[in-house]
């Protein structure tokens, strides 16, 4: 109950958004927490390395395994676990406070990750 309280009183629930209204949150969050309990990919994930914000996500959604690296653009955590999700929140907050996200990383990913990038291995895979 002590960790659902924390959850409570530190983080602003948006519920589901517009394309504006993710954007206008990304920009102005410290940090983004998807807990989904399950995602295929999870395309808010790349919104939220576009906008350089790290990220706390349930391990259930897909992108995460690529997208949040531990310590470098986030944490993950097991779906449905509370406390585990709270120690990562509790992870990122002291974090934030020490600028560890580094641009480069979210940059890095953002060219990996990109449509040019996934077009090209589409029109790879086809040609091979």
């Amino acid at each position: 109950k002590a960790a659902q309280s924390v959850l409570r009183e530190n983080l602003i629930w948006r519920g589901a958004l517009d394309r504006a209204g993710v954007a206008g949150s990304l920009a102005a969050a410290d940090f983004f927490l998807i807990g989904s309990k399950s995602d295929t990919w999870g395309a808010v994930l790349n919104e939220a390395i576009y906008f350089h914000r790290p990220i706390v996500s349930s391990r259930n959604v897909g992108g995460s395994c690529d997208l949040v690296l531990p310590g470098i653009t986030g944490w993950s955590f097991r779906s449905g676990d509370v406390a585990d999700c709270v120690a990562k929140i509790d992870a990122m907050h002291r974090s934030l406070d020490s600028d560890s996200f580094a641009p480069e990383s979210f940059e890095a990913l953002k060219k990996e990750y990109s449509a040019r990038e996934a077009a090209l291995g589409i029109v790879r895979a086809a040609s091979s």
